[in-house]
């Protein structure tokens, strides 16, 4: 071997040529070598990136000849900005090879405390002999995840001023949060202009639309101040958004009730077909009853009644809801149609032929909107409900438009039964009627089962207040009965084995009279 000098650069040169048949080799020097393409991440504001490393090689420097500089940014494209982010940190250079050929690596590390924005970092790794190479990594800043919930200590039904009249002043609260994660952001970044809060009727009346008076970025706390006259006799749907530029939040609803206990009570039952909307629910039969009225004592008044809703499905299982809480009442005309709106919290119910619950949550929140065209036979009565569940995948609502307003098109008529709006108490100090009708029986919700079995049925109708006796005909034991309210009573009944098969009258006796539907339940 012969070695000789190369006089000149890295990529040309000269040098006489040695004798011949002597092989001739130069040794070039070569560029360091890294990672071609470096970490890209997106990453909430006041969160902390995940640890960036730049790798390089060399294959004839040694590692204390590698170094990286010239650091530079942009910020969504804009122009170019000398050094590293301030909120970025590089650590010092770690060796993982000494010596040629030699590698060795830097850590970048920080928390986003800048604004959302797209970040193009852009940097050099040189060596000694002059050699480099230049490459970039992209952090996308967005917005820090937040959460709006409402205060729970929020009146959610308000009475009006004066009977007859509209809605005081009241204040709502909102809270606004964020993820636990030992990182938090700023919340003094937020302004009371960022939170709105918005009251939609669900029936046919008005609204309001207005922004947070305050906000306390230590407790998250934002307050809305609703003038008096702002809303009428109504149920409404209340949503607050928020647009700030540092924190985002899903739009969160609640259920306000402006109520005028003067306007009296209503009460209903009956049953509908499902609309046909594509759902294992079309087409079904749906009974349903409920009474709502308020009482008034020397302290407060509160709404008291009840609704129970329930599908039949195709296979013979059932959907139910059932109200274990109420938040108020509206009447919102009391002239025909009589119209009213109530709300509350239920028990959401999916149960199989053999009564094995597949799926049940409580506290789930419920709006229904009915309208009373007149009496019986002269015009069919039109309902209307939503309830918003928190279970996956299921749905029960007739807010086909899902924007929380019962809209003309989405009310049902009722294939059978009576809505009573308003059911005026006569000027009754305590707003509760000496409940003197006949009973009526609309529906039942089972209307058959087999000899030998025992079983709770639930009959819907009118008047049962007061109820003392209910039969349903020969060779069937009625062991309990339970008049949940004026619409509907829960009856235990035991069919004998030796039971003739065939269709039986149901009745119910009242002290005001007997109600009877024919063939309402039938031994098979």
């Amino acid at each position: 071997w012969h070695f000789v000098d190369w006089s000149g650069d890295k990529t040309s040169g000269s040098f006489s040529m040695p004798p011949d048949n002597v092989t001739i080799q130069a040794n070039f020097g070569q560029n360091p070598d890294g990672d071609p393409d470096p970490e890209t991440q997106t990453v909430e504001y006041s969160d902390p990136i995940e640890t960036i490393t730049i790798t390089a090689t060399d294959a004839d420097s040694p590692a204390t000849d590698i170094n990286i500089g010239n650091f530079s940014h942009t910020i969504n494209g804009g122009g170019t900005i000398s050094d590293l982010p301030g909120w970025l940190e590089i650590s010092g250079k770690q060796v993982t090879t000494p010596d040629a050929p030699s590698e060795v690596y830097w850590e970048i590390d920080g928390v986003v405390s800048i604004h959302p924005a797209v970040y193009v970092i852009s940097y050099e790794v040189t060596d000694a002999d002059g050699g480099s190479y230049n490459e970039s990594f992209t952090i996308t800043v967005v917005k820090e995840n937040a959460a709006i919930t409402f205060d729970s200590a929020n009146d959610v039904a308000v009475r009006v001023a004066t009977d007859g009249g509209t809605c005081p002043g009241f204040i709502w609260q909102v809270i606004v949060s964020q993820d636990d994660d030992d990182n938090p952001g700023n919340l003094g970044l937020i302004n009371p202009s960022d939170l709105t809060l918005s009251f939609a009727a669900v029936g046919s009346g008005g609204g309001w639309t207005g922004n947070a008076t305050s906000f306390d970025p230590e407790s998250g706390i934002a307050l809305f101040n609703i003038p008096a006259d702002a809303l009428g006799v109504e149920t409404y749907t209340g949503t607050v958004t928020f647009d700030n530029e540092w924190f985002e939040a899903s739009p969160e609803e609640d259920v306000l009730v402006i109520y005028d206990p003067s306007l009296g009570f209503t009460t209903g039952g009956g049953w509908f077909t499902w609309p046909d909307d594509g759902s294992d629910l079309a087409g079904v039969r749906v009974n349903f009853g409920y009474t709502m009225k308020y009482t008034i004592n020397k302290k407060n008044v509160q709404v008291k009644g009840s609704l129970l809703l329930i599908a039949h499905l195709a296979d013979g299982s059932i959907v139910r809801i059932k109200s274990n809480a109420l938040d108020g009442l509206a009447i919102t005309s009391n002239t025909y149609p009589g119209e009213a709106s109530f709300s509350g919290k239920c028990v959401y119910s999916r149960i199989d032929t053999e009564g094995n619950v597949l799926a049940e949550s409580g506290n789930q929140e419920f709006t229904v909107y009915v309208k009373d065209m007149n009496e019986p036979g002269e015009k069919t009565d039109l309902f209307w409900f939503t309830a918003r569940l928190t279970l996956a995948g299921e749905e029960f609502s007739l807010d086909a438009s899902g924007n929380g307003k019962a809209e003309a098109g989405e009310f049902v008529m009722l294939g059978g039964g009576n809505l009573v709006v308003p059911h005026t108490s006569g000027g009754d100090a305590d707003l509760d009627p000496e409940l003197t009708e006949n009973p009526t029986i609309d529906s039942a919700d089972i209307t058959s089962s087999i000899r030998g079995t025992t079983l709770t049925v639930t009959l819907f109708g009118t008047g049962f207040t007061g109820a003392t006796k209910v039969s349903f005909g020969p060779g069937i034991t009625v062991t309990s009965i339970e008049v949940t309210d004026d619409s509907h009573i829960e009856v235990v009944i035991t069919i004998s084995s030796k039971a003739k098969t065939g269709s039986r009258n149901i009745t119910v006796t009242t002290p005001a009279g007997t109600a009877t539907l024919d063939g309402g339940f039938t031994v098979n």
